[in-house]
């Protein structure tokens, strides 16, 4: 029965009649804790579900997940009015290192071991703070390692965030713990210095989750895994919030503005997964077919595409997985800016909309120059649909740079 051999007291004053099977309402929507756009309807797991598939039996207490439409972000709200106190008497009880074995020290070794491998030489340079410490450990093993200038902090610990800012704010198997991931990361971004860093290690959220939905072995209430992350998530949450980002083979790192030699030195040790690419105009190569005359609007010189494959020339991508994105004066009708896609190699990518932009991830084998095309729907002539007496047909059209760099076809 539920609470009768784990100490999940708590959950049965909180939810009162449900296990007597009155179980909460599925409800439709909700508000998307990462970007705030709709999040809808995903899935319910029992809160027994665990990481480590231990079978404890059933609670007869139903978590509902949501997910949002734009960013990815996967999330229960059944924890949004819990006190610290009833995270401590329902997930992080004596019972909690049952679900999560690694807590009794040994992931924060395998940390602070991978840290000082990839950074030794740089971090006693730099001031570092551990947010979720738990019980502080990771402190620890880097002191053992001789590095001095790092302290902890744990909400759930009590007592106040350190008075002083950090080169590295870290959250290492954290943010999937909290019920305001938003406002997680603002907290830590408060302790960061101007330059600093902060860094999430993260599993992300899987391509097939559509598919395996609540089989994907990560969700777990009973762990505390409330919160989860796609790269699309962290890439929106950035763009509206003004930070900047990488995603790396362990996590991903968001910033301000600019980082300190330093830090980017730290951050450059870890290897690149996926970053964003956001060009000011297309790469059109001089001369290019496919495309209109160069035309100006605001000082701004742009080009219909006047086919629906035109090639856009090579890129550098920096990732296997670049989140590309340029901007579009205009589409021919509302139907042409829906259907976009990038062509890399032989791979389509879909682009999205977003306000005045296109948007969409694409991927390649490895990093390096490749060469692009762009995909619409078949263009159409304005003289033919009422639209003016402009006979050529016509797309989208995009932003190209300035005059000298362009032959006006």
């Amino acid at each position: 029965m539920f609470g009768d051999d784990t100490g999940d007291v708590r959950v049965r004053e909180l939810l009162g009649g449900a296990l007597e099977g009155r179980l909460p309402p599925v409800e439709i929507s909700r508000v998307c804790k990462m970007c705030g756009d709709a999040a809808d309807y995903f899935f319910s797991v029992d809160f027994s579900k665990n990481s480590c598939g231990i079978a404890t039996g059933q609670y007869g207490v139903a978590v509902n997940h949501y997910r949002c439409v734009v960013c990815e972000h996967i999330f229960t709200d059944f924890c949004d009015d819990w006190s610290h106190e009833d995270f401590t008497q329902n997930i992080y009880n004596d019972h909690y290192a049952v679900y999560d074995p690694e807590y009794d020290g040994t992931r924060s070794r395998f940390i602070s071991s991978i840290i000082f491998n990839r950074a030794g030489d740089l971090i006693p340079n730099l001031s570092m703070l551990d947010f979720g410490s738990g019980r502080g450990v990771l402190e620890q093993e880097m002191n053992r390692y001789g590095i001095r200038d790092i302290a902890s902090y744990d909400p759930y610990a009590g007592g106040d965030m350190p008075d002083r800012k950090f080169d590295i704010v870290s959250a290492y198997e954290v943010l999937e713990h909290s019920p305001d991931p938003r406002g997680t990361i603002n907290l830590m971004s408060s302790a960061m210095s101007e330059g600093g860093v902060m860094f999430f290690s993260q599993e992300y959220i899987p391509d097939n989750i559509a598919d395996l939905r609540d089989n994907w072995k990560y969700f777990g209430p009973r762990n505390g895994h409330i919160s989860f992350f796609s790269a699309n998530t962290i890439d929106v949450f950035c763009r509206k919030n003004n930070f900047q980002y990488r995603i790396c083979d362990w996590g991903f790192f968001i910033w301000r503005n600019h980082l300190s030699s330093m830090a980017k030195r730290y951050v450059d040790r870890f290897q690149v997964l996926a970053v964003p690419l956001t060009l000011d105009h297309l790469p059109l190569m001089r001369g290019v077919s496919g495309w209109h005359g160069l035309e100006e609007a605001d000082d701004r010189y742009f080009r219909w595409s006047a086919k629906e494959k035109v090639p856009l020339g090579f890129q550098e991508l920096p990732a296997k997985r670049t989140r590309i994105s340029f901007p579009v004066l205009m589409a021919i009708s509302d139907e042409h800016w829906e259907g976009v896609s990038l062509q890399v190699g032989e791979k389509l990518f879909p682009m999205v909309r977003v306000e005045n932009r296109l948007e969409g991830w694409v991927e390649c084998e490895t990093p390096g120059r490749e060469f692009m095309w762009l995909i619409t729907r078949p263009p159409l002539r304005p003289c033919e649909v009422g639209m003016g007496a402009d006979a050529r047909p016509l797309g989208l059209a995009v932003f190209v740079g300035d005059e000298a760099d362009w032959t006006v076809g």
